[in-house]
């Protein structure tokens, strides 16, 4: 299942620019890294929780992650759901 929403090709190249290993990342997050290597894989969603520890250990802006035609439509905030997902985490139809 890919995410419609992370470009997990741009979360690739922004985690080796910063010059992280997928464990490297994964461990700086608190995730194991299969969680992080199924996700750049286009295997796995990212929950809002996810994103945004990513976007803050990678000091990422939206832009960086998501696909462009998203990343001006929806900007991140404390509490705020993920584009893909519902209030209470369930997908979008």
């Amino acid at each position: 299942m890919r995410d419609a929403w992370l470009d997990r090709h741009k979360l690739r190249s922004l985690r080796k620019r910063r010059g992280y290993s997928v464990p490297a990342l994964a461990r700086k997050i608190g995730r194991h890294y299969m969680t992080l290597y199924k996700v750049e894989w286009g295997t796995r969603r990212v929950s809002p929780e996810i994103y945004v520890e990513l976007k803050t250990a990678l000091n990422a802006t939206d832009a960086d992650l998501l696909t462009d035609a998203n990343s001006a439509a929806w900007q991140t905030t404390p509490g705020a759901q993920a584009p893909h997902l519902k209030p209470g985490g369930e997908p979008r139809d």
